[in-house]
């Protein structure tokens, strides 16, 4: 019965064991959880916000381009010949011929200004007839010879659609034969002439451009299924896909633009409104087709066109899974090593207990001695602290460092609860029961060949020895390198005597320390004080001891006196030094004049400082200064002028020499502010230097070289703009462009390989710019 108790209890402790090991390891992984749902979370946002990203920037390319296109066409049908061929008959017979030729001479071709125009056409209705710098056709010939459209069955066909379905704008992808030959993929934008109330003399300026310039601006995002473009009117007028669609699926496609358009729809007409980062225009939402989801970014843009990308949902998040996948692996592992560790402690912690337990049962169920419960609990605890002897010199070894803690929170006035106080005290053995207090500072001098820090370890411990021998039951601890700080308590009817207990119990630890460490030893004695909570004011008179010693004596006890005279303020010279220093070389002149205000104001007219007092702050304020000058590299003749100001100031009365002083820290300020104005027009060189060595790096940056060169971004960009003559982005694009022509001409570098070295993060961007700047692809610049 009492064996199958003892285990009972036997795996109860290291159940308890288990639990808390458990619970110890079990809320950091809890934590590590949800910081990893939450990583997995911004993911996902950061995915959607990339995406958006693209889309706004394929936007704005489209919206560019077709704003050209409305400045050519505009331009176009501006032309004062223009307007005055709209009434014209019978161009094409004699004697009228001529009046064709002239208004050829006068137009212009906007694929020369534009290199992504493919053609463009005037269509005057009233003559019947087509022109362009190029060519003119009457409408049948056109029709017959030149252009149409696939669908236009007949002549009459397509002269109704130029009449009456053609629209403003935009008009949609289709088919088109050119010259004999079918299938060119064109967009038209139409602009109609002005008829002034004259239907018979109307018409219109047609600019064709080819899919594959909207195929550059709206490139298939990475993961995007289909990409469409709608008018003002909700047409389709461009759509592009990825290869998980098929071309001749035209219905699928259709499907999914109007699955899309109808959800947009409703929730328009339900009021619904969402917020997305400030994006105005800007619409989102899944949608799903033949069991397909997808998930559909539509944005509105200012020009009336309408954008709209499709991913499918598990290309969108795969990344997003990949993640869970791997934290999921990895937090299942983590589980695991963490039950194993939790066994193997309790085993190993529960089982010394187990012992130390069985064995305090055995001597409480001993009972051939019929020994009292106070014995038995005596012979219990003997044995427990035999066992655990380990245990207690731990405890002992780190009694010096809970001295030490408790030693600097009574010398710098950290205050402790008085409960606190009470265990550490007798703790540390320490009786203040009717006791006074003071602070002893030992200070060991050692000369500069001495100062090596093993050695003075060496005469610390030493010191302490002996101070532990003969101050027993106070408290000490190390607070420098070079010095031992000791609380004593002596009792309060000895206070009078207190000066010479300690004199008496240091001339025995001189006596006993070798004599070359003896000889070494200052004391610097504090205040008596009543409570131990005010031993922190003992510990700074002490210190004032210490800092105040006017010289080193014979005695080697130095106590602090009291002063009752009136003291001058002690300016802060290393604070001035750091702030004087700071405003004077970053040229801050408003700083520096309030600064030496204040100086003037608290340590010369409020204090009322004596004549030496006001010599000396004069001298450091002076040696701050002659600091701060050879610090700046000045010119020679700079220097001179400063040096032989501070010599003329030694034969002048001390209240000029403190004015002019101050002069001089104002003159340097200025100048120092006017070489940095100069500077910075000497900036540009080092800046279009750093921008051509740098023009492959992707960060590349206005923050980044206004952190290079320490300038602010504001200023560099105004700097660049006023000294480049163009902005910083078109600038750095133009440079990025030349040095990859260089590496197109030169190299056997892929476009992808060329794109990186030439700092575009992606094979896409590069294109673009490339044809934005240049007019042509990167393949055709290479083939020319």
């Amino acid at each position: 019965m009492k064996k199958r108790r003892k285990r009972s209890i036997d795996k109860n402790i290291l159940h308890q064991y288990f639990f808390t090991y458990f619970i110890v390891l079990f809320i950091p992984l809890l934590l590590c959880c949800n910081y990893y749902v939450r990583m997995i979370s911004v993911i996902s946002e950061d995915d959607i916000r990339e995406k958006k990203t693209e889309l706004l920037h394929n936007a704005e390319l489209v919206d560019g381009f077709i704003e050209e296109l409305t400045y050519l066409a505009d331009m176009l049908a501006g032309l004062p010949e223009v307007n005055i061929f709209r009434f014209q008959e019978n161009v094409l017979e004699d004697p009228n011929t001529h009046k064709v030729i002239d208004l050829r001479d006068k137009l212009f071709n906007p694929t020369q200004i534009n290199r992504s125009v493919f053609a463009y056409f005037l269509f005057f209705d009233r003559s019947q007839v087509v022109i362009s710098d190029q060519i003119t056709y009457d409408y049948e010939d056109f029709y017959d010879l030149y252009l149409r459209r696939d669908v236009d069955g007949s002549y009459g066909a397509w002269k109704t659609y130029l009449s009456d379905q053609m629209g403003k704008g935009v008009n949609a992808l289709e088919q088109y034969w050119y010259k004999g030959e079918g299938g060119l993929e064109l967009l038209a934008y139409s602009r109609p002439l002005p008829n002034n109330g004259y239907s018979a003399s109307s018409g219109a300026v047609r600019i064709f451009f080819e899919r594959s310039v909207l195929d550059d601006f709206m490139s298939v995002m990475g993961g995007a299924n289909l990409q469409y473009i709608l008018d003002d009117f909700g047409n389709v007028i461009y759509y592009t896909h990825a290869e998980i669609l098929d071309e001749e699926d035209k219905a699928e496609i259709e499907a999914l633009i109007r699955n899309v358009e109808n959800r947009w729809q409703e929730e328009l007409e339900e009021g619904k409104e969402q917020e997305n980062e400030g994006i105005d225009g800007m619409w989102e939402a899944p949608v799903r087709l033949a069991g397909t989801k997808y998930y559909a970014l539509r944005y509105s843009s200012p020009s009336g066109y309408s954008y709209c990308t499709l991913l499918q949902e598990t290309q969108l998040n795969a990344r997003k899974m990949a993640s869970m996948l791997t934290v999921t692996i990895l937090i299942l592992l983590a589980a695991a090593v963490g039950l194993f560790l939790c066994w193997h402690m309790s085993v190993r912690s529960a089982t010394p207990l187990n012992q130390l337990l069985k064995e305090a049962s055995r001597l409480t169920d001993r009972d051939q001695e019929h020994s009292s419960v106070f014995m038995k609990l005596s012979d219990i605890f003997q044995y427990l602290a035999g066992v655990n002897s380990d245990l207690v010199e731990m405890m002992e070894e780190q009694k010096p460092y809970i001295r030490n803690a408790f030693v600097n929170r009574l010398l710098f006035g950290n205050p402790l609860s008085r409960e606190e106080e009470d265990l550490l005290v007798n703790r540390m053995g320490f009786d203040r029961r009717g006791m006074v207090f003071c602070v002893l500072i030992f200070r060991i001098i050692a000369s500069g060949e001495e100062r090596n820090i093993d050695l003075l370890n060496t005469y610390l411990l030493s010191l302490m020895e002996m101070i532990k021998k003969e101050f027993p039951g106070s408290l000490y601890a190390a607070t420098g390198e070079d010095q031992v700080s000791l609380i004593m308590g002596v009792p309060g009817t000895d206070r009078d005597s207190f000066q010479a207990i300690v004199e008496e119990r240091f001339e025995r630890i001189r006596r006993e320390l070798p004599e070359n460490i003896a000889e070494r030893i200052f004391v610097y004695g504090g205040s008596v004080v009543e409570e131990i909570e005010d031993v922190y004011e003992s510990y700074h008179n002490a210190a004032f001891a210490f800092m105040n010693e006017k010289e080193r004596s014979e005695n080697q006890i130095i106590w602090f006196q009291k002063n009752t005279r009136k003291t001058a303020t002690v300016f802060p010279y290393f604070e001035l030094s750091v702030k004087l220093t700071r405003l004077v070389t970053s040229g801050e002149e408003q700083g520096l004049h309030d600064a030496l205000k204040e100086i003037m104001t608290e340590y010369i007219l409020e204090n009322n400082l004596p004549a030496w007092l006001q010599q000396i702050l004069l001298n450091e304020l002076k040696a701050i200064l002659f600091r701060i000058l050879v610090r700046l590299e000045l010119e020679e003749q700079e220097y001179q002028k400063y040096f032989g100001e501070l010599e003329k100031e030694h034969r002048t009365p001390l209240v000029e020499q403190v004015t002019s002083t101050l002069g001089l820290y104002r003159s340097l300020c200025a100048l120092v502010n006017e070489k940095k104005t100069k500077e910075a027009g000497k900036m540009m060189p080092a800046i279009l230097a750093f921008l051509d060595a740098n023009y492959g790096n992707p960060d590349l940056s206005l923050t980044m070289v206004s952190d290079t060169f320490q300038i602010s971004v504001p200023y560099l960009s105004s700097l660049f703009k006023a000294s480049a003559g163009v902005n910083f982005s078109n600038y750095v694009e133009e440079v990025r462009i030349e040095k990859a022509k260089g590496l197109l001409k030169n190299t056997s570098m892929s476009v992808g390989e060329i794109a990186v070295a030439a700092g575009y993060s992606s094979t896409n961007s590069f294109s673009r710019a490339f044809r934005r700047v240049t007019g042509n692809s990167a393949s055709e610049y290479r083939k020319n």
